[in-house]
């Protein structure tokens, strides 16, 4: 009996082992590294117009009252105070998530704001759009997993071989390509509007 508790325990910790292992090989491959620096910018662009739409005051759908939708963006809407601080923590987000140096707070207020969207838009029965809020929300969740060492101490998982040294941030290139990528949108959205 002894010798199977054992076996089990050196056998977790094995697998544990190897998922670090694992998670160690991906955090630093570069390949990997630049998927996740332009799925950044992609998250980010989502809530630059429909941030702009609500800062501004504007209605984000035309839809009447006599629809779920419509009324609910409507009632959204009439509060609008609350409707503008939305739109603030949506380019809020986009903003921290464009400037790579920020994204895991930016991806952690994207991941409350989708997570809150998704589930509307399956609630209010969306037709497909929940399908483009469901990858969002995934994407969010990749981001979460790819920061995970930054919040293994948070969650009570202490990782003792961990050197938070070890991963790269991402250079400083990038973190200016993000902030001119998030201006310019910002800019264009703004004109065309």
């Amino acid at each position: 009996m002894k010798i199977q508790i054992i076996k089990s325990f050196d056998s977790n910790k094995v697998s544990s082992r190897k998922t670090s292992e694992f998670y160690d090989r991906i955090r630093n491959s570069r390949q990997a590294e630049l998927c996740i620096i332009g799925l950044r910018f992609l998250m980010g662009m989502a809530f630059i117009p429909s941030g702009i739409v609500k800062v501004e005051g504007q209605r984000f759908t035309l839809l009447s009252v006599e629809t779920k939708i419509g009324y609910f963006f409507e009632a959204l809407y009439q509060a609008s105070e609350y409707w503008k601080f939305i739109g603030i923590i949506q380019l809020t987000a986009a903003f921290l998530l464009f400037t790579q140096k920020f994204a895991t707070l930016g991806n952690l207020i994207f991941f409350v704001m989708i997570s809150n969207i998704f589930i509307i838009t399956v609630d209010l029965n969306f037709n497909g759009t929940w399908v483009i809020t469901g990858l969002l929300l995934m994407s969010s969740i990749l981001l979460i997993l790819w920061d995970w060492f930054k919040f293994s101490l948070l969650v009570g998982i202490n990782r003792v071989h961990l050197d938070k040294t070890s991963y790269r941030e991402p250079k400083v290139i990038w973190q200016v390509v993000g902030a001119l990528l998030f201006l310019s949108l910002l800019v264009t959205v703004l004109l065309a509007g």
